[in-house]
């Protein structure tokens, strides 16, 4: 992931080297804060998960399971006709 991205412009600022210009550190500052966070973009999903999984098995060990749905039941039909 980030390791690739990384090693990728700086190969390619040393294979096709051009005359420095300062919008290359302008875009190198965004590139490494666009890194940052995507990399702590990473680690809050991570969280979540495990945050989820923990959970998800507390509840299971703290209450019992749902009750099986009951079949419908229709309520008695009363003949208004007479």
């Amino acid at each position: 992931g980030i390791v690739r991205k990384i090693l990728t412009v700086i190969c390619s600022l040393l294979l096709f080297s051009k005359p420095w210009a300062n919008i290359y550190g302008v875009g190198g500052l965004l590139f490494a804060a666009a890194l940052a966070q995507e990399s702590r973009n990473a680690r809050t999903r991570e969280k979540l998960q495990h945050s989820r999984s923990s959970s998800d098995l507390a509840d299971d060990e703290e209450s019992p399971p749902p009750p099986a749905a009951s079949p419908a039941r229709r309520s008695p039909r009363i003949d208004v006709s007479k």
